[in-house]
């Protein structure tokens, strides 16, 4: 819980801190094709719950291209339109989200048109279009959405986690902070010999497979404070609510 309140004392006083402080909080471990890929058109990154991704969202922005991602739309619209501005004064680009609205084109569209990291938060997706995964030694669900977009648009999926690390020293002055980030993105091999949904399965099989270390060795900036695991879940609501969205024409079909 440390790290997560670190996370929302970080998040609203991130206006506040320079561009130099934001480069400074960030230590990048990333891909070197990462960079050449964005280079050359849109990638898509997966990503959990993790440390602070508005501050790597604002890092991004600055070092990779701009952020595209998805932000649901919250009650009253205030609030709503309040997280909208804070992370597009970031430099981000947000598409909103209502209670079962279909998103997948219009991030299709916006991603086909430019240079973005497409950076969709993907650890937990109890819906009926949720894909089953071992993560550790148990059963969990995680989002279609990342691998299903990076093969609509042909371009590269990454697997990414963020977490803390102490700072001393001369980075330490520069951060104004005695805590960074570590950014760790790794690029995810191409399903090869398959086609349709079981080609997105297995692609989001692989980039759980590469997140699964880094989330059991810094499990301590792993923010999901929901149930995730199977064996934790209700499965008579989760059927439920499954037949409530077969029958009110809710799910997306992420290879259609």
């Amino acid at each position: 819980m440390r790290s997560y309140m670190r996370y929302f004392y970080e998040a609203f006083a991130l206006p506040g801190i320079t561009p130099d402080q934001v480069l400074a909080r960030v230590r990048a471990d990333v891909d070197p094709r990462l960079h050449e890929d964005v280079r050359v058109g849109s990638v898509v990154m997966a990503l959990p719950h993790m440390g602070n991704w508005d501050l790597i969202g604002a890092w991004a922005c600055r070092e990779l291209a701009t952020v595209l991602t998805v932000a649901e739309r919250l009650k009253p619209d205030d609030l709503f339109e309040q997280f909208v501005s804070f992370r597009e004064g970031l430099g981000m680009r947000i598409i909103g989200q209502a209670h079962g609205e279909k998103v997948f084109d219009r991030l299709l569209e916006t991603a086909s048109r430019g240079h973005y990291v497409v950076a969709l938060l993907a650890d937990r997706d109890l819906s009926s279009a949720g894909i089953t995964v071992t993560l550790g030694s148990a059963t969990a669900r995680v989002a279609a959405g990342p691998a299903a977009i990076a093969q609509r648009l042909g371009r590269p999926l990454y697997a990414a986690s963020i977490h803390y690390e102490p700072l001393t020293g001369e980075r330490r002055r520069r951060a104004g902070s005695p805590w960074g980030l570590v950014l760790t993105a790794r690029k995810v091999p191409q399903p090869q010999n398959l086609e349709g949904h079981e080609r997105v399965v297995a692609h989001t099989r692989a980039w759980v497979a590469e997140l699964e270390p880094l989330i059991a060795e810094h499990a301590q900036d792993w923010h999901m404070l929901q149930p995730v695991f199977d064996a934790d879940l209700d499965r008579e609501r989760l059927a439920r609510s499954h037949a409530r969205e077969q029958q009110n024409g809710h799910t997306q079909k992420e290879d259609a």
